[in-house]
C-alpha cells in the first residue's frame, strides 16, 4: 500500500504543509522539524514517484500585458530580479490575448512532490 504525505506529516507530528516544504526543500523549516519529517519518511517506507524530477528550484512567470507600459516593464523586472535573489527560477512569457506562452510556463512549473 502506497504511503501518503497525511501519513508521514502525522507520523512527524507536523502539518502537511511542513511535509510539503520538506520535500520541496523550500521555506523555513527547522533542522530538527525537518529530521523527524525524513525520518518518519523513513519509517514508513515513502518514496517520491519515479517519474517526477527532484526539482531544486521553483519557476515563477513574471509577465506583463503584451503591449506594456514603460513601468509595467520597470516593476516586472524588479520583481523577476528580487525573485532570482531568492534562488527562484522566473520565466518572463508575454501576455497576448493568446494565453498559450503562460500555460506553457505554468505547465513547465515543478511539483513538490
Amino acid at each position: 500500500m502506497k504511503v501518503t504525505l497525511d501519513e508521514v506529516a502525522a507520523r512527524a507530528g507536523v502539518s502537511l504543509a511542513t511535509v510539503s516544504r520538506v520535500l520541496g526543500r523550500r521555506g523555513a523549516v527547522a533542522e530538527s522539524t525537518r529530521a523527524k519529517v525524513l525520518e518518519a519518511m523513513s519509517e514508513l517506507g515513502y518514496s517520491r514517484s519515479t517519474l517526477l524530477h527532484d526539482a531544486p528550484r521553483r519557476l515563477v512567470a513574471v509577465s506583463a500585458p503584451g503591449n506594456p507600459e514603460h513601468w509595467q516593464v520597470q516593476v516586472c523586472t524588479r520583481v523577476a530580479k528580487a525573485l532570482q535573489d531568492h534562488d527562484l527560477l522566473v520565466t518572463r512569457p508575454l501576455v497576448e490575448t493568446d494565453p498559450e506562452p503562460l500555460q506553457t510556463a505554468i505547465d513547465a512549473a515543478p511539483s513538490p512532490w
